[in-house]
């Protein structure tokens, strides 16, 4: 694993993503660097959560890489149904003039049901609390067009999981991208009244429990 450009540890201004280009070119670097030091005989799968959701897909329909699966949990594929088109037409004004611009806060109490996991997010300084500013946020917007535009671009076999109360990226992004993608190999698992991080919600011990025999199987 490793931090977003931008997030965590990794440099530049926290939150601020001038370029999801630049995410998917990581991705890729990273990829490459880690499966130089495997056995090439060796399974290799993917996961992607949320952001990380995104980026891997948008990664998998650019590059085609040679692994053996993907998971992505609470992926963000799908536009903002709720932001009017008035709003979005001006995102790319507004990334152009005031990049730097706060317009959306996220939730932090949608990251998970357990309270103490919402108090770990929002204490630790290496999450980024701030809002979303206008470039982050458009540059976000065209990625998630260009997905929903090469749906079928994506034929790796795949494990969408996502919440059903998921707050941050609705539960409609998964299926939508279960719906239209080519690979045939294909799983939707929709977890009911769960929260975005389901690796740290109350259900975590039945999300492990699914994956891994999926992983297995695969292997």
């Amino acid at each position: 694993s490793y931090d977003h450009r931008v997030h965590g540890k990794s440099p530049g201004k926290m939150g601020q993503v001038t370029s999801f280009d630049a995410l998917v070119s990581d991705l890729n670097s990273v990829f490459e660097e880690v499966r130089g030091e495997m056995n090439p005989a060796l399974p290799f799968f993917l996961w992607g959560h949320s952001m990380g959701g995104l980026v891997t897909t948008t990664f998998v329909m650019r590059h085609q890489p040679q692994v053996t699966g993907t998971i992505l949990t609470g992926p963000l594929v799908k536009s903002d149904d709720s932001v009017s088109p008035v709003l979005k037409a001006l995102a790319p004004i507004f990334a152009t003039l005031l990049p730097g611009l706060p317009v959306l806060e996220l939730d932090a109490t949608g990251v998970s049901r357990e309270q103490s996991e919402v108090d770990k997010y929002v204490n630790d300084p290496l999450v980024y609390h701030g809002k979303i500013t206008a470039r982050t946020g458009n540059e976000f917007a065209k990625t998630i067009e260009e997905v929903e535009s090469n749906f079928q671009k994506f034929s790796l076999p795949v494990y969408i999981l996502h919440g059903t109360k998921d707050r941050l990226v609705g539960s409609k992004a998964g299926e939508q991208m279960f719906e239209n993608i080519a690979s045939t190999d294909k799983i939707l698992k929709l977890w009911e009244d769960a929260y975005h991080e389901l690796h740290n919600d109350s259900i975590r011990d039945d999300f492990y429990a699914e994956i891994l025999p999926w992983l297995d199987e695969r292997c």
